[in-house]
This record gives structure tokens, C-alpha cells and sequence, in this order.
């Protein structure tokens, strides 16, 4: 990861007391717990973020500490926020519909897919790490933020689900180091996995 990027990264989270979190549309496991890892680290640091997805938050995953944050995309970039953050979305145009003619520029984007042409003021995109929820656990470490147990949590839910439990080619010493990082700080793998892996529904198993 690019130190130099990343401290301007952290120096722009820090700036403002209301950024305004996107991710993806149709959000996966890491999508939701990149934008809750990282609304709980800036909430922690007294900030007060606000959280979008086109559609509002997917039932699986509602297990996760603070998923009653996440809002519907609004009409117009909300007049309070004071930032606009983009985590693990490859294009401008999957942040979602309603955002399409938004004159607001994306300030920071997050993200591992190495296909992200970077379309924000500041874009770190790491690729070597398979999920943004791991660029995030390192970005944290690297300013020095504290990484609370629901933190922990959101973050090992978007690590475990993106490399299909730890199973995916991508994932190597540095996946398995950050994910028992954060099992040490209240993670709870058994837990996580209930819900990600051995929780379905009627509706999805018809599917």
C-alpha cells in the first residue's frame, strides 16, 4: 500500500464531521462491512458519517453491529455532508442511479478491484489485498484509529465473505494475519460464519 496515499486518505477522512459512505448497488459482504467498519472507526473518532446503498441494507447481512445506519440513496448529495467516500466500487456508475448527475466530485475512493480507473480526488486502490475491507484494517493500522470489537466485526464479515471463507485463490499469509487481527480485537469468526454461511432463507434457497 502506498504510505504516502494512504496518509492523504486518512488526512481527508479526518477532515470532515459529516462524510457521506457509499458502496455498490446489489452490495455483497464486503461492500456492508467496509461501510460499517469504517463509519464505526470515524464514529469512534467523534465523527458523525452518514451511510447509503441503492436499496437500503440486504436482510442477510443485518446481523452486523449498526446496520440500522444504512440509508436509501437520496435525490441530491446531502446538504450536511461534508465528504464524499467511496468503498469497494469499481465505477462511478455502480455508486447508483440516483447519483448519476450529481455534480459533487467523489473525494476519497477504497477499493481492491484492480479494474477501478480511480475516479475520485484520492483513490487508493490495492489490489494485492482480496478485499476493502483488509485496505481498510490496514489504513486504520496505519493511523493509529481504534479498531472496536463491531469494528472487528464488519470488517472480518467483508474479509471472510469476499475470499468465500478464506478459500479463494487471492488469499494469502497477509489475508489469514489480518483476519486473526481482528479476531484478537473481538471478531468472532463461529459467529460470522453462522450468518454469512449457514443462514438462509426460504426465499434464497429457492433461488
Amino acid at each position: 500500500m502506498d504510505k504516502i496515499l494512504a496518509q492523504r486518505v486518512i488526512d481527508r477522512l479526518s477532515a470532515g464531521k459529516f462524510p457521506a459512505l457509499f458502496t455498490h448497488v446489489r452490495p455483497d459482504g464486503d461492500a456492508l462491512g467496509s461501510l460499517l467498519g469504517l463509519a464505526h472507526a470515524l464514529r469512534d473518532r467523534g465523527q458523525s458519517p452518514s451511510l447509503h446503498v441503492e436499496g437500503g441494507m440486504i436482510p442477510m447481512y443485518r446481523f452486523l453491529p449498526g446496520q440500522e445506519l444504512i440509508q436509501e440513496i437520496p435525490d441530491q448529495f446531502p446538504a450536511k455532508a461534508d465528504g464524499f467516500v467511496v468503498l469497494d466500487t469499481s465505477t462511478r456508475e455502480r455508486v447508483g442511479k440516483k447519483t448519476a448527475d450529481w455534480k459533487q466530485p467523489v473525494d476519497v475512493v477504497v477499493d481492491h478491484h484492480i479494474s477501478n480507473p480511480g475516479f475520485a480526488t484520492l483513490n487508493l486502490i490495492v489490489p494485492e489485498i482480496p478485499a476493502t475491507a483488509g485496505v481498510l484494517f490496514r489504513l486504520f493500522e496505519m493511523a493509529g484509529w481504534k479498531i472496536s470489537p463491531s469494528t472487528a466485526t464488519c470488517l472480518y464479515a467483508g474479509l471472510s465473505t469476499d475470499t468465500g471463507s478464506f478459500r479463494y485463490r487471492g488469499t494469502d499469509a497477509q489475508t489469514l494475519r489480518i483476519a486473526a487481527s481482528l479476531v484478537e480485537l473481538g471478531a468472532d469468526p463461529s459467529d460470522i460464519a453462522k450468518h454469512c454461511y449457514l443462514s438462509i432463507t426460504q426465499e434464497r434457497y429457492q433461488l
